[in-house]
């Protein structure tokens, strides 16, 4: 016995059809790159060679956490760099560290690390490097926020191997109006012999609703900004 389905019966079903058959196109249209090959035209020989690849390694969140370099070299694929990264729970990255392949093993070259606030604007960003004795400081900067979440201020610090501390390097302080539009930016440097910040040139913008019509600067000179 043929089986009648009615007429707002089938709408329905063809729309939980449709639906589903969109959901499943929209969700294998997003890819991932697995690899990426790279070859370089050969003169001599008048054809394409083959001269390195990359492979890659995503997490279930679709965020990038190996990324391996390898040359052709003698007819065979030789290690060259490899990348990792991380993520927290909101897909900020939180470090970076990359090796280089010497001889047999994988040798330490890089990391990074980085923090975010509560908005997930990122707050510290901290570089190191390999040598004899483990990972070494080199770098870090620190940004500080408003509660609009605009940047206000930059500090840039460098590690003293000395003291065995940060020390200050440079920073960039920024003002906004009401429409959260940048109006200016300051720059300075640390003076290490006297403790202190020199300014070294600022900035200023007006605006005209949201567009930004003019800006000019100052640079510091004679103890003064001219």
């Amino acid at each position: 016995m043929k089986s009648i389905i009615p007429f707002k019966m089938r709408k329905l079903i063809l729309f939980v059809y449709s639906f589903f058959t969109l959901s499943v196109m929209a969700q294998q249209s997003v890819s991932l790159k697995d690899s990426v090959y790279d070859w370089h035209w050969d003169v001599n020989n008048n054809d394409w060679k083959i001269y390195n690849k990359e492979i890659f390694t995503y997490d279930g969140n679709g965020n990038l956490i190996t990324q391996l370099r390898k040359s052709w070299i003698n007819n065979s694929w030789t290690n060259g760099v490899i990348e990792y990264y991380s993520f927290d729970i909101n897909n900020n990255k939180t470090s970076y560290l990359s090796k280089i392949w010497k001889d047999t093993v994988w040798v330490n070259l890089t990391q990074q690390f980085y923090t975010y606030d509560s908005n997930n604007n990122q707050t510290t960003l901290i570089s190191q490097f390999w040598g004899s004795y483990g990972w070494h400081n080199l770098s870090k900067w620190i940004k500080i926020y408003n509660t609009n979440n605009n940047n206000t201020k930059w500090l840039n610090q460098n590690w003293d191997i000395t003291n065995s501390s940060w020390r200050n390097s440079s920073q960039f302080i920024f003002t906004y109006d009401v429409n959260q539009n940048k109006i200016s930016d300051l720059s300075q440097n640390w003076d290490i012999n006297n403790s202190a910040w020199i300014n070294g040139g600022q900035y200023f913008y007006t605006y005209s609703g949201n567009l930004m019509v003019s800006s000019f600067s100052q640079h510091w000179y004679n103890s003064a900004l001219v």
